[in-house]
């Protein structure tokens, strides 16, 4: 019975998903119910078994994919041999799909600070009995130190390293910076994926030796101009930091439903803090 409940409302979600319901906070309560109640406990997704966060904040239990238009770019991009870095990995969904792209030969590096995320993330690379993992329960920012993780009560995709009320909990998280992790480190990073909540510009930062070493490196990042702001960074800044280290910039554009070149300016036009918008952008070095 709970399993067909479920599925009706899937089905449900799928049909209403572009009428804006899921903004409305009774909407809201009663899918975190109908999650908390209903959901199952795992989904099998590209051939990975991935076992859910509490509120399933990436929806994989209703649409069995996250983000299509990067799904899709990576699963062309990422080839055997790979060297792939996944910064706010969550509970695994690209560091799985990572994984099984890079092959044996290849190799990923994993962080997530957050230790009910991690503790996820660690079962589902376990569980799809991955040994090209490696995984670190840290946050990645432009110092090696201590942070605040003040943890979201919407979502544990949400997460952030700056407080957005004074109810928020927190719990102290270990720091370190890209290009000191990899010191030592000879191969050649091929992509770089960052979803970390405005800590952003603070990683690339972190990582500007990596950025000179590697001629092919490409970035996939979102781009949340409150973020941003949220975290101390003038949404600008952070653009033009990626430009001054010689990427290019295009934008997955879930409207034309294809990944297109943009500019500075487009994208502070059309992504703006009152807006409270976002987007996923690739950054190519050396286009």
């Amino acid at each position: 019975m709970k399993k067909i409940i479920f599925e009706l409302y899937k089905i449900l979600v799928k049909i209403f998903r572009n009428f804006g319901f899921q903004k409305i906070r009774g909407i809201i309560m009663i899918h975190h119910f109908i999650n908390k109640c209903f959901k199952p406990n795992y989904v099998e997704i590209y051939g990975n078994k991935i076992f859910l966060d509490k509120k399933d904040a990436l929806g994989l239990s209703i649409h069995k994919i996250h983000e299509p238009l990067v799904t899709d770019f990576i699963k062309k991009e990422i080839k055997e041999g790979s060297i792939v870095v996944d910064i706010g990995a969550h509970i695994g969904y690209y560091t799985l799909m990572f994984a099984k792209l890079v092959g044996e030969n290849g190799k990923v590096f994993s962080f997530e600070p957050d230790p009910e995320n991690f503790c996820l993330l660690k079962k589902n690379v376990e569980v799809n009995n991955y040994k090209n993992v490696v995984l670190e329960q840290k946050a990645v920012s432009d110092y090696i130190g201590k942070a605040k993780l003040y943890i979201s009560r919407e979502s544990s995709g949400q997460n952030t390293i700056y407080q957005i009320d004074k109810k928020q909990n927190f719990i102290e998280v270990e720091v370190i910076n890209l290009d000191e992790y990899f010191k030592s480190f000879e191969k050649n990073i091929h992509l770089i994926k960052m979803d970390i909540e405005g800590a952003e510009y603070s990683c690339i930062l972190g990582a500007k030796d990596i950025i000179k070493k590697n001629d092919k490196l490409k970035i996939i990042t979102e781009f949340r101009p409150i973020s941003l702001k949220s975290f101390g960074v003038e949404p600008v800044n952070f653009l033009k930091l990626l430009a001054e280290l010689g990427f290019s910039i295009f934008e997955f554009c879930e409207e034309k439903q294809a990944i297109i070149p943009v500019t500075i300016k487009y994208l502070l036009n059309k992504y703006t803090i009152a807006k409270r918008n976002d987007t996923n952008l690739l950054c190519v070095k050396n286009y």
